[in-house]
């Protein structure tokens, strides 16, 4: 990435909570501006936004889980960003429902697909000229665990697998201007109602050290400084897919 004196700017969606949050941290102490989306989440965006300090955060809310919000908010990075170039954007916004198959329904599948594949393809399409000015980087947050299909996930694992070759289609389609990459974490962070099954599989690795949000970070100054790579996917999971269940 180049520098060009000014703050770099990043765009994370998702960023109000979870590993978003711990990104927005990270980058906010390295000097980045940063424009993080959440959805539902003002209590703990707006608290984000106050301790790293009003004048670097700016707070964009839309439902990514369907075309009118990806489109609102594409409308309010324009409204505040004008003609300045993006030097970052994470596609971290996810949604992780435990619905058995014979529950799933049209409205949950289509959400899950919006927002984990559409809004990430469309907006990355959308957002390739600001990004290719500030010689660019987009990363998309994967599954290590996509390809395991734990009962109960099948439309996030399906979703989380597309957007994996999304990634990959898009490293292509956008080259050389903007570079596109994947992390694929393991056990991190596990949502509070995760199954017994889950929690017990954390414990599962090849490494003595246990996963946390730290780990994800470095991937991400890892790429940020890897003008030599794209159309890649890290996998952070402590070696977690080499052992079958």
């Amino acid at each position: 990435m180049v520098s060009t004196g000014a703050p770099a700017t990043a765009l994370i969606t998702g960023g109000a909570q979870r590993v978003g949050a711990a990104l927005a941290r990270h980058l906010s102490a390295r000097g980045w501006r940063l424009l993080l989306h959440w959805h539902r989440s003002r209590a703990a965006a707006e608290a984000l936004r106050a301790e790293l300090g009003p004048e670097r955060v700016t707070l964009l809310q839309a439902d990514l889980g369907c075309a009118a919000g990806r489109v609102d908010l594409l409308r309010q990075i324009g409204e505040t960003l004008g003609d300045q170039p993006l030097q970052l954007l994470v596609h971290n916004a996810s949604l992780f429902p435990h619905v058995r198959l014979e529950e799933l329904d049209d409205a949950l599948f289509d959400t899950l697909f919006a927002l984990h594949v559409k809004t990430p393809l469309l907006l990355s399409r959308d957002l390739a000229p600001r990004l290719a000015a500030g010689h660019g980087l987009i990363i998309t947050m994967l599954d290590a665990g996509a390809d395991l299909y734990w009962p109960g996930y099948l439309p996030y694992a399906l979703s989380k697998q597309a957007l994996r070759e999304a990634t990959i289609a898009l490293a292509r389609q956008l080259a050389p201007g903007v570079r596109v990459n994947g992390i694929a974490p393991g056990f991190i962070l596990p949502p509070h109602d995760a199954p017994d099954a889950y929690r017990q599989a954390e414990a599962r690795r090849l490494t003595e050290e246990a996963g946390g949000p730290a780990h994800i970070l470095k991937a991400v100054d890892y790429l940020l400084g890897a003008g030599f790579v794209t159309g890649e996917i890290l996998t952070v999971d402590g070696g977690r897919r080499w052992i079958r269940p």
